[in-house]
């Protein structure tokens, strides 16, 4: 899981540089173009590439796989579900917010607030397969709680920065933060989907928490930019992910001797 997410990850960290680059040559039509021009590149990969659907057979669960109802009950996906919505959550809000932070208080280029968004992605990416070995290996409720804390840090550091270089080192810290939990919380995502004989339901819980977290989370950083004042957005964002945190590592206590019976 962490090898696959490198894909995600390193798209993510290509676009805002490469879009801002386009942009700043180009203008902002082109941009959107290009945007379009990559999606049909992938979609034709995917046309061509992917296996036929009788391959499918060998990932047929033996036992029938559990409802909805039934999985939505169990305490350690809801924790890992709570985790992933307040980490996207804060990517939403770092995404939306601090483009506008940068531009507004310290008037930097396009390509300059890319090369911020792309860092905190790519790092985050490159971290994927190491962290996932890791996950592997060690205690993955541990590795969660440092990342989420990494990850609030970051996100608090956003509202004392000055200048080009304090954005760079949060953003830095931010991919840091994400880098160590991800991996971890797909761990335990496996884990449970092998448990339940539902991988493909569980892992459509976590990506529903992950699409909520992408929209709860520019939407309320707006409400209190509106509100109050633009620096107080990052101060909700680092308020949810201890809450996550905290809701994560009480759910999931035992988690060990749950998977293990």
């Amino acid at each position: 899981m962490g090898l696959f997410n490198v894909s995600l990850y390193c798209g993510l960290s290509i676009g805002p540089l490469v879009g801002g680059m386009v942009k700043d040559t180009f203008g902002i039509q082109s941009s959107f173009l290009s945007m379009g021009v990559v999606s049909l590149v992938g979609f034709l990969l995917c046309l061509i590439f992917l296996p036929p659907r009788t391959h499918e057979r060998l990932l047929t669960p033996v036992k029938p796989p559990l409802g909805y109802r039934i999985l939505i009950r169990n305490k350690h996906i809801g924790a890992l579900f709570m985790f992933r919505l307040a980490y996207t959550a804060c990517i939403g809000l770092v995404w939306a917010f601090l483009p506008l932070l940068a531009h507004a208080r310290f008037k930097l280029s396009s390509s300059a607030i890319g090369v911020l968004v792309m860092l905190g992605v790519l790092t985050s990416g490159l971290l994927q397969t190491p962290m996932g070995i890791l996950a592997d290996r060690f205690n993955k409720r541990a590795l969660i709680a440092i990342g989420g804390l990494i990850t609030a840090g970051a996100v608090f550091s956003f509202v004392h920065v000055q200048g080009f270089w304090g954005l760079f080192a949060g953003s830095l810290l931010f991919g840091v933060g994400g880098g160590i939990a991800v991996p971890a919380v797909m761990a335990m995502t496996v884990i449970i989907g092998r448990h339940t004989d539902s991988m493909g339901s569980v892992m459509a819980i976590l990506t529903m928490g992950h699409s909520l977290g992408m929209l709860i989370g520019p939407i309320l950083a707006g409400i209190m930019t509106d509100a109050f004042q633009l620096g107080l957005a990052f101060v909700g964002g680092t308020l949810v992910m201890v809450i996550g945190i905290a809701v994560a590592l009480t759910l999931t206590s035992g988690f060990q001797a749950w998977a293990e019976e």
